[in-house]
């Protein structure tokens, strides 16, 4: 997870399913998990290679989301 920025399990029992997640980080600070299950007992690699791509974008906004709300507050 460290080194890839990405995690993902597979279950086999009760018809299948799949964990994909990825870390919400601010300044190397851990915010936030976005993850995705997925039911499918086979998930391809092409599949999981959108998840990843699509959950690694939605933790970047996310980040960004995070990091411009929690900026200094603006004097009135």
């Amino acid at each position: 997870m460290r080194r890839e920025g990405f995690a993902s399990h597979d279950v086999s029992a009760e018809g299948g399913m799949t964990t994909l997640a990825v870390p919400v980080l601010v300044d190397d600070t851990l915010v936030g998990v976005i993850a995705s299950l997925v039911f499918n007992p086979v998930m391809r690699e092409s599949e999981r290679m959108l998840v990843q791509k699509a959950l690694k974008r939605a933790a970047a906004e996310l980040s960004a989301r995070v990091r411009a709300d929690s900026g200094p507050a603006d004097s009135v």
